[in-house]
C-alpha cells in the first residue's frame, strides 16, 4: 500500500502504467493459485512428519488474500468545510486538515529526495566498481544505471507537486552531470571515473542536506534551502 501525489489532471500515462501493473499482478496471482496444489504437495514430501495441512489455505482463500486497486482522491481543502459546527470547532478541524495535508506533502517530497539520492548513489557505486582487466570486466553494470535515472528525472517535475525549488535545481544538476551514454561510460577510462566522482559528490551532498533537513523546506529562502544552495554544486 502506498500514496503518490499528482497535479491535476491525473496523468494519462500513469493510468496506463497502473492498468498494466494490475494486469501483471492478477496474472501472477492466478499462476500462483494454479500451482499452489503442487507446491503444497512438494512441501508435504519435503517436511514429512512436520507437515501440517492447516498451515496452507484453500485455493479460494489464497486468492482472496491478494488485491490490486488504485483510488484517485482529492486532497482535503481546509477552506471547504461545510459541516454545521461551532466556529471554534470549525477552526480546529481546519487547522487539523491543513496540518495533515502539509505533512502528507512533506512525506511525498522527502520520498522523491530519497529516490533520487538512491539512484545517484547506486550509479556512483556501480561506476566506481567497474574494472577492465586483461581477461574480462570485473563488476559490470547495466544500462539501467543510467536509464533508470533518466526515467526518474523525466517524471520528477510532475511528482514535485510542492514545487520544491531545490529539488528542481538538483534534478537539473544531475541531468547535466550524470546522464552519459552507457557505452561511453564503459569505453572511456576518463569519462567513467569522472562521472563516478560527480555522482559520489552529489550523493554525499544530498545525504548531508537530507540529514540537516529531516523534511525539505517548501518555499523561499533561509534555513535548509540556503544549505542546499551552497552545497549542491557540481564541479
Amino acid at each position: 500500500m502506498g500514496t503518490a501525489f499528482f497535479p491535476p489532471p491525473y496523468p494519462w500515462n500513469i493510468r496506463v502504467r497502473y492498468k498494466g501493473n494490475q494486469q501483471r499482478f492478477n496474472h501472477a496471482v492466478d499462476d500462483l493459485c494454479l500451482q499452489f496444489g503442487s507446491l503444497v504437495n512438494e512441501a508435504r514430501a519435503r517436511l514429512g512428519g512436520l507437515f501440517r495441512s492447516e498451515d496452507y489455505p484453500a485455493r479460494d482463500e489464497l486468492r482472496s488474500k491478494f488485491s490490486f486497486e488504485t483510488k484517485v482522491m482529492p486532497l482535503p481543502d481546509a477552506g471547504d468545510f461545510r459541516v454545521t459546527l461551532g466556529d471554534e470547532e470549525k477552526q480546529r478541524i481546519k487547522r487539523q486538515i491543513t496540518l495533515t495535508v502539509e505533512a502528507s506533502l512533506q512525506v511525498g517530497t522527502r520520498e522523491l529526495w530519497h529516490r533520487l539520492y538512491e539512484a545517484v548513489q547506486h550509479m556512483a557505486g556501480r561506476l566506481a566498481a567497474y574494472k577492465v582487466t586483461d581477461d574480462d570486466v570485473e563488476h559490470p553494470f547495466r544500462d539501467t544505471v543510467v536509464t533508470n535515472l533518466v526515467k526518474l528525472l523525466d517524471v520528477l517535475p510532475k511528482l514535485n507537486i510542492t514545487s520544491d525549488p531545490e529539488l528542481e535545481r538538483l534534478g537539473e544538476q544531475v541531468r547535466g552531470a550524470l546522464l552519459v551514454d552507457p557505452r561511453e561510460l564503459r569505453q572511456s577510462d576518463s569519462t567513467r571515473p569522472q562521472t563516478a566522482k560527480l555522482a559520489s559528490q552529489i550523493a554525499t551532498k544530498m545525504a548531508g542536506y537530507m540529514s540537516a533537513c529531516a523534511v525539505p523546506v517548501f518555499g523561499g529562502g533561509g534555513g535548509c534551502n540556503s544549505i542546499v544552495s551552497e552545497t549542491l554544486e557540481v564541479p
